[in-house]
């Protein structure tokens, strides 16, 4: 289950070959899929989920951002889904039935949210990272977590912790628009429901995560927003590029949002 990590620019696009059910929770009616490359389980947010199809563009470019910051979660993908898998409109979380690329992400069997059991994790110490990644894409909503064994085994050794779910990103909304992306930026550290300054209360903790962000450059950003089919789900040029510069101009003020969280 481990993590392939893919330069900017540079992702595949797997292709759905079972569909597997609802996954548990979640507002957006999110699917369950295995897909023809490899045995893991995807969960699949779909186009036409509750929540609209921009929310696919957030969750994929916050994550893939983060991937390479090192934050702790499993990779975003691009999921062909095809008309013979998709499952029928009006079905839990489905309001339209648009069958396509869609968006991904592993998802952990026995996973448990539990911060007793976060703590024990073994990946514990990249949690600051969550902070850093969270203040840059401005994630609005609740933060969500599992923790998970490595041995499948719910009752097993917590290995790993991670997180998931950045719909509501890119200004805290998860329909925003190039008239707010051009408005004047508001840089507060976003802590979500982890209580990360009790954890790791001085900024070296939260240092790598800060100067991955800095050194960011637009290329790379720019090479991560156009990585997903943008005609697909409804982003313009002109919106994925109102994106890159807000992120390019955000970068520089992530440092002083998290010192002043931390003081």
């Amino acid at each position: 289950m481990g993590m392939q990590l893919f330069p900017p620019g540079n992702t595949p696009i797997l292709h759905a070959s079972k569909h597997l059910g609802r996954a548990p929770g979640g507002g957006s009616g999110a699917q369950l899929y295995q897909v023809a490359e490899n045995d893991n389980i995807y969960l699949i947010k779909l186009k036409g989920n509750n929540q609209g199809i921009r929310v696919l563009f957030n969750e994929y470019v916050s994550g893939r951002l983060g991937e390479l910051m090192g934050v702790p979660f499993g990779e975003h993908v691009l999921v062909e889904v095809s008309d013979a898998v998709h499952p029928v409109a009006a079905a839990a979380g489905v309001r339209t039935r648009e069958p396509g690329t869609q968006f991904g992400t592993l998802y952990f069997e026995n996973a448990q949210s539990d911060l007793a059991q976060l703590r024990q994790a073994q990946n514990f110490d990249r949690f600051p990272s969550v902070l850093v990644f969270d203040t840059f894409i401005a994630r609005g909503n609740s933060r969500q977590y599992a923790v998970y064994p490595s041995n499948k085994q719910s009752d097993g050794a917590k290995d790993m912790g991670t997180i998931f779910d950045q719909g509501f990103a890119f200004t805290g909304t998860p329909n925003w628009d190039v008239a707010g992306l051009q408005g004047p930026q508001n840089c507060t550290a976003n802590n979500g429901n982890l209580p990360l300054r009790q954890w790791f209360p001085t900024l070296d903790a939260y240092e790598p995560y800060i100067r991955y962000v800095e050194q960011l450059s637009g290329d790379e950003i720019g090479q991560i927003v156009h990585e997903p089919p943008l005609t697909e789900w409804q982003v313009s040029e002109e919106e994925a590029d109102a994106v890159v510069d807000w992120l390019d101009s955000r970068k520089m003020l992530v440092r002083e949002a998290i010192e002043t969280f931390l003081r």
